[in-house]
């Protein structure tokens, strides 16, 4: 590891940084011969001191997502020398792995290697999840070009002789678009993925042998995965490519994690006399339906018509027959539906015009509101409407139908945006984001013994977006969530967005009268199915982090209607709470509340992890100004009446710095934090009563959370500011979590003649001590005298001794 260390009496020191990439408790642990210690971010863990053999300790803690500093600190007095670090959490599966610190790769591989089995005679897909294999090392490398066995230890010092399987993960870049052959040569097997599809299989036991793949890239960066493994004999590994960018030559594929796509990359270039259409999930997603011949208006039940198939197209500006069937082939002459549906983005806050212009009738929904009506049998006709519209994304939705003649669809839009000037409505994303479940009853058949695999075609009652969670325990509580929904055989089907955070094993949960089943990522999980009373049934499976589809199926046939959806796992502290569909919160302040007991006397600090609190829901509102408890109501439907804790968590953006006024009024008691800092306390049993603080914060977005009672009486709860963005006028606090500061907000103005200061940890860490009198060299122990002080730097730029002490009193 270095030349010149000493048989024996040396000290070494490791120093380094871990990436921790999912909160939660990580153990570290030491082995050394003879002693040592671990320091993390500058706290003692684990001490390992004395004379002894090769022994192990560890230690235990609960880290944050992020970079975190590690440090090792050991000695060798006599015999023979030992150190190894290991650590095991969320992020290595709770198994414990060799601790590796935190490299630059942003040009490179990122290789990986895990021990195999004797048997293996393909590529094993469960080399990440079976404790069979056991992963070994992660490194860099620049290209793939491993040609023996020695190639893979050079590359990855722990890498075996035999029986190991191996991953390369990188991100290859085009400049110019066009079709380009990508090939894997391997010995053995091998498997190549582009983009997370499978293009090329090179599996089996074999010598070194090629498979090649041609696929059309555009500009632009795709993700390149390699997976294969040796059994025995010589290993070898390379990924080539050739195509444009390589003049049709054969050449190593780079990696390049830090490229980013220029804006002339993204353009999408017009065709004359036709809408323009948009690659990938950038616009709006068309959808059309062939319609009955006697339509007036628009059908409520259009989605359970034929379809005739989805595009994605970037603005909505069809001025005839012929721009609607250039945009999607098989759309019909006559007697149709369409729909279209996006994400607009507001830059600039302020009231909008949006205008729909069709033939026959239209309407636009926006954040899932009626905005215009447009509606009826009539020519080319125009209808607005205006609505205030904050910052961030906003779903905009557009259906309309054509009967006979010719058909016309336009949406424009006008506001501070576009200078008052009326543009074609333009989305920033196909993929809508969900509001909530989306619900949806049909009419069922009087014999129904299980839920039916035909029920689309049955007469649909009605589809309408739930916002809280589905807890429909009567048929009462399913005919208040959608008007028509008859009192028996009938058919629902809820569909949603499960957010998962922490990676993990998760229970889903159905409970219904009569049968159900749950979907999780389009495979079946739970089966309840059959005709029974309320009935509760469970399955479990791991699930990682992000966004995965549910989908819940029941039916009813005689008596009362039951269906409850619940789940539990690391997100909910493994409790059982309902499950919330995935809520899109560009702006807004996420409520939450518990249930809570009769004799809180102060805000319950463990709420969220005591089982005395039972969470009842989660939504979004625009801002906390809730002044009785018909107000927590509307906000959130499940919030009791006494007797219930909340939580309100918002991101606040300050435009100009300086000192501002944060304010909490609430009934009973209610604290207020500041990035994580505790700064009111409006604690206690009392009426409406307000409580203040001044605090002088910087430009950027700052965290507000806002945690209070209810024990009896009214509840009260509002969130107000001031100061130099509200002209110190007092305001009702906005969140918003779009929010990404500015480059000028980065820079750190230079003081003339003198080196340019970082704040925070952007720059050098400068360390200056006391030295002795005599000094000739840099003397070894320079740590050990008296310090003067720290500070960050941006430059190293010190010219003479008023530098030196310009930057550090002392």
């Amino acid at each position: 590891a270095m030349k010149g260390v000493p048989h024996d009496h040396f000290v070494w020191q490791f120093t380094g940084q871990a990436r921790v990439r999912r909160s939660g408790h990580y153990t570290f642990c030491t082995n050394s011969d003879d002693g040592s210690r671990l320091d993390v971010d500058r706290r003692r863990l684990v001490n390992n001191d004395g004379l002894h053999g090769p022994r192990n300790r560890c230690g235990r803690r609960y880290m944050r997502a992020g970079l975190h500093e590690v440090k090792v600190v050991g000695f060798q007095r006599g015999g023979g020398a030992y150190q190894t670090i290991y650590w095991q959490g969320p992020d290595t599966g709770h198994r414990r792995v060799p601790l590796h610190s935190e490299i630059n790769h942003a040009n490179g591989w990122r290789m990986r290697v895990w021990t195999g089995n004797h048997g293996m005679r393909n590529v094993p897909m469960n080399y990440k999840t079976s404790s069979r294999y056991k992963m070994l090392g992660t490194d860099y490398i620049p290209y793939v070009n491993l040609h023996n066995n020695g190639a893979f230890s050079r590359a990855l010092s722990s890498t075996p002789h035999d029986h190991f399987v191996w991953e390369f993960l990188g991100r290859l870049v085009i400049k110019r678009g066009g079709y380009y052959h990508l090939c894997t040569k391997s010995d053995d097997g091998s498997k190549l993925y582009l983009d997370g599809r499978y293009i090329v299989n090179d599996d089996g036991l074999h010598g070194p042998r090629e498979r090649c793949s041609r696929q059309k890239l555009h500009r632009g960066y795709h993700e390149i995965k390699a997976i294969g493994f040796q059994r025995g004999g010589g290993a070898f590994q390379t990924l080539t490519y050739s195509g444009p960018d390589t003049h049709n030559h054969r050449r190593y594929m780079p990696s390049d994690w830090n490229y980013r796509r220029p804006r002339s990359h993204r353009r999408v270039h017009r065709r004359r006399g036709y809408p323009n259409y948009m690659p990938k999930h950038r616009g709006f997603t068309m959808k059309v339906w062939h319609g009955p011949h006697n339509m007036a208006r628009i059908p409520h039940n259009y989605e359970s018509f034929k379809q005739v198939g989805t595009q994605v197209v970037r603005t909505i500006n069809f001025r005839n027959n012929h721009h609607f069937m250039h945009a999607m082939k098989g759309v019909p002459h006559d007697h149709f539906v369409w729909e279209f549906a996006g994400m607009l983005r507001i830059h600039r806050r302020g009231a909008y015009t949006i205008c729909t212009t069709s033939d026959d009738g239209s309407y636009i929904n926006v954040d899932h509101r009626r905005l215009v009506n447009n509606d009826g049998l009539h020519g080319a006709r125009e209808r607005c409407g205006r609505r205030y519209l904050h910052r961030g994304l906003h779903t905009i939705k557009t259906v309309g139908f054509q009967r006979g003649g010719g058909a016309y669809q336009v949406v424009t839009y006008r506001g501070p945006d576009t200078h008052g000037h009326r543009r074609l409505l333009r989305s920033e994303n196909s993929r809508v984001e969900s509001k909530g479940w989306n619900m949806k009853v049909w009419r069922g058949p009087h014999n129904m013994n299980h839920v039916p695999g035909n029920y689309r075609h049955f007469h649909l009652v009605g589809s309408r977006t739930v916002r809280s969670a589905i807890v429909l325990t009567n048929n009462h509580a399913f005919m208040h969530a959608m008007k028509g929904v008859p009192h028996d055989h009938f058919v629902w089907q809820f569909t949603g967005q499960a957010r998962v955070r922490r990676s993990g094993h998760y229970t889903f949960c159905t409970n219904s009268d009569d049968g159900s089943r749950l979907d999780v990522d389009r495979r079946r999980l739970v089966n309840n199915d059959g005709l029974h009373g309320p009935r509760n049934r469970c399955g479990r499976r791991y699930m990682r982090a992000g966004l995965h589809e549910v989908k819940v199926v029941g039916f009813q046939r005689g008596g009362g209607a039951y269906q409850t959806i619940y789940w539990q796992g690391p997100d909910t502290g493994h409790r059982r709470v309902p499950l919330h569909s995935e809520i899109n919160h560009a702006n807004g302040w996420r409520m939450r509340v518990w249930t809570g007991n009769h004799g809180m006397r102060n805000v319950p600090m463990n709420y969220k992890t005591s089982s005395r609190y039972k969470m009842l829901g989660t939504d979004y509102i625009p801002y906390v100004n809730l002044h009785n408890n018909g107000a927590f109501s509307r906000a959130l439907s499940s919030t009791p009446h006494d007797h219930f804790v909340w939580e309100f968590l918002g991101r606040l953006v300050i435009k100009r710095g300086g000192y501002y006024h944060l304010c909490t009024k609430s009934d009973d008691g209610s604290k207020l934090y500041l990035d994580g800092r505790y700064i009111v306390n409006d604690d206690g049993l009392h009426g409406p009563r307000e409580r203040c603080s001044r605090q002088k914060l910087h430009r950027g977005y700052h965290e507000i959370k806002a945690i209070g009672f209810q024990r009896g009486g009214g509840a009260f709860q509002t969130l107000t500011y001031s100061g130099p963005d509200t002209h110190n006028h007092r305001r009702y606090m906005p969140s918003d979590w779009n929010y990404r500061r500015p480059r000028s907000h980065r820079r750190v103005h230079r003081r003339r003649g003198y080196p340019n200061y970082m704040p925070k940890h952007r720059g050098f860490t400068m360390k200056v001590w006391h030295g002795p009198h005599n000094m000739a060299r840099i003397p070894h122990n320079y740590e050990s005298f008296k310090q003067v002080g720290t500070q960050v730097v941006r430059t190293i730029n010190f010219r003479n001794n008023h530098h030196f002490m310009h930057a550090m009193k002392g």
